[in-house]
């Protein structure tokens, strides 16, 4: 596949920057192995407003340039137990979702950490049953456990693998949790 522009999303430190808003997220739109646009967004810690959020700046970002392919996460997870829908953010944006793990999630223990610690567990529960149905994709520096919205498998590794430079995990994802990271310690050290 050609080197196509994604955008990659991920959070930073998952720690309360003041009381409302909790964590912050970055979002790279990334074409030629180069970041070409960003924007960064609050998120609540275990909350849910996580898809919306990013579905605001995915649009924002894809309309500076045509030809994205994909949405790429970092779990189904920002900000703690935030939960991004596939579903939802793919509807909204227009744009098919590719979620990954560097490996296999645990998810009887974040299935029961949530039924436990959350009484909105019935809904946050229809996001994360998305873990049982885990696609491997074997790519070229080492597997990668996904979960795949409005594309096949074939078509995501080719993704994945256009953008890998350095590891198994893709460019613009680290890039995104650097930028993140990095903007959330000068905040929380206000």
């Amino acid at each position: 596949m050609e080197n196509g522009a994604v955008i990659a999303c991920d959070d930073g430190i998952v720690e309360k920057l003041d009381p409302s808003r909790a964590t912050l997220a970055a979002c790279l739109l990334w074409h030629e192995n180069r970041v070409k646009g960003s924007g960064f967004l609050r998120v609540r810690v275990d909350g849910l407003d996580a898809t919306g959020q990013l579905a605001f700046i995915v649009k924002s970002l894809s309309s500076r340039m045509p030809g994205v392919t994909a949405i790429l996460l970092d779990s189904l997870t920002i900000g703690g137990f935030n939960l991004v829908s596939p579903a939802g953010l793919s509807e909204a944006t227009g744009l098919p979702v590719i979620v990954l793990y560097k490996r296999m999630p645990r998810t009887d223990r974040i299935i029961g950490a949530v039924m436990k610690h959350f009484p909105d567990y019935k809904l946050r529960l229809r996001v994360l049953r998305l873990l049982d149905n885990i696609t491997v994709l074997h790519t070229r520096r080492g597997p990668l456990y996904s979960i795949l919205w409005r594309l096949t498998p074939e078509t995501a590794l080719s993704i994945v693998e256009s953008v890998q430079v350095w590891s198994r995990m893709p460019e613009p994802l680290r890039a995104a949790h650097y930028y993140a990271s990095e903007i959330s310690r000068i905040l929380i050290r206000g």
